[in-house]
This record gives C-alpha cells, sequence and structure tokens, in this order.
C-alpha cells in the first residue's frame, strides 16, 4: 500500500513539474549527438514520445507472436531428427542381425548423432566395423562410446573385451577384464569372460 501510494505520489509530482513546463511557451529540447544537433519544443517532443510508446505498445505482442513460431519450428526440427535416429538405429539392428554389417555401421553412426544416449548406437557401430574388419573405426566408435558417456566404462571395456577374444587377442582382453574386475568384483558378465579365456 506504501509503495502505490509513493509511486502515485511520485507520477502527480512528475506530471505537475511536466504540466508546468508546457506550460512554459519557452520550454524547448536539445538532443546533440557529435555533430548533429536536434531542437524541437516540449510539446512536439512529447506528442513523439507518446507516438513512440504507443507504436511499441501496439508492435510488441505482434513481434513476440512472431518469433513463436521459430521456436516452434526449431522444436519440431529438434524431435524430427531424434525420430529418425531412432529409425536409423532400429534399422541398424536389422542389418546387423542379417549380416549387412557395412549398412548397419553407417546406420548406427547416423542413429548417435542425435540419440540422447548415444553410447549404444556408438558399442554396435563397433561391433559392426569388427565384422568388416576395420580396427580403425571400432576403435573410434568405442573411444566417442566412452566419451560421450562416462558412466558407460563398464560397456565400452567389455565390449572391447569382447571384441580381442573374437580375434583371439587373448592378452589384452585379460587385461581389460582384470581392471573391470577391480572396479566391479561381482559383475557376472566380467566373470564369464575371464572364465571363458582361463583366467579365473
Amino acid at each position: 500500500m506504501k509503495r502505490f501510494v509513493l509511486l502515485a505520489s511520485f507520477i502527480v509530482l512528475l506530471g505537475g513539474v511536466f504540466g508546468y513546463l508546457l506550460a512554459n511557451k519557452s520550454s524547448y529540447v536539445l538532443l546533440v549527438y557529435e555533430h548533429h544537433a536536434f531542437e524541437t519544443s516540449l510539446w512536439f517532443f512529447t506528442l513523439l514520445l507518446l507516438a513512440i510508446f504507443f507504436l511499441l505498445n501496439r508492435s510488441w505482442p505482434l513481434l513476440s507472436k512472431s518469433l513463436q513460431p521459430r521456436k516452434h519450428f526449431q522444436q519440431w526440427a529438434v524431435e524430427r531428427r531424434v525420430a529418425a535416429s531412432k529409425r536409423d538405429f532400429l534399422q541398424g539392428l536389422m542389418d546387423f542381425e542379417t549380416g549387412a554389417w557395412d549398412k548397419a555401421l553407417k546406420k548406427f553412426q547416423a542413429a548417435a548423432l542425435n540419440l540422447e544416449r548415444p553410447a549404444v548406437a556408438y558399442l554396435y557401430a563397433a561391433r559392426s566395423a569388427q565384422q568388416l574388419g576395420r580396427k580403425d573405426i571400432r576403435e573410434n566408435m568405442l573411444h566417442e562410446a566412452a566419451q560421450c558417456e562416462p558412466k558407460s566404462a563398464l560397456a565400452v571395456g567389455l565390449v572391447r573385451a569382447e571384441l580381442l577374444i573374437e580375434e583371439d587377442n587373448q592378452v589384452e582382453a585379460k587385461a581389460i577384464l582384470e581392471g573391470l574386475k577391480q572396479a566391479a568384483p561381482n559383475q557376472h558378465r566380467v566373470l564369464e569372460l575371464l572364465n571363458t579365456i582361463g583366467a579365473v
């Protein structure tokens, strides 16, 4: 209540001062910017301010509404990309299971770009690259999986160990699995793979 009274009093006072200035015919406004000067009567300057305020007051709602479709379009575009990534991932699974590893690799790589949790797509891309004999791509995909989701270290380590076992590289696989065992001593899949290579 006090704030309202103070505000009302200030407005009345300001209006009184402004009215006095308007009543004084000698009142004028001088605006100077660098080498430019603008001089006009206080009456005209007041009308100009009111016109600007009116235009801004009327145009702002229209401007804010005109910006909303852009936001909706951006949201729609994001949702569309995510939906496309999900379709790529599912198609990648189908290609992987039917032995079309080259197609699967491309689908998994495309899917990983917009999925909320892309690590799974990268891991399947690594498996696809393994089937194609592309160790360079395999390692890159495993690296991407570890980078995009730090909590996926166990899953990435298991996949890397599995792929190393597939190519009969049991020494490196054992080193990875031993490290995983220290971090997760009772992890079933880690113990199972260690048992597979006779390291338990």
